[in-house]
């Protein structure tokens, strides 16, 4: 299990490709969270302590 998981979409953002999908796949959600002046949910830290 790989600690970069999006929390909004569930893809693991592990390589650029990835990372590339999940902003497809976020990209209304994040414009939303920036209309209303919350920081775009993707670009939070994903490290999950459990994963260690």
């Amino acid at each position: 299990m790989s600690a970069y998981v999006c929390e909004l979409c569930g893809i693991d953002r592990h390589t650029y490709a990835a990372m590339m999908a999940c902003e497809e796949e976020c990209h209304a959600e994040n414009i939303a969270a920036r209309k209303n002046h919350v920081s775009p949910r993707i670009m939070r830290p994903m490290h999950r302590w459990e994963d260690d």
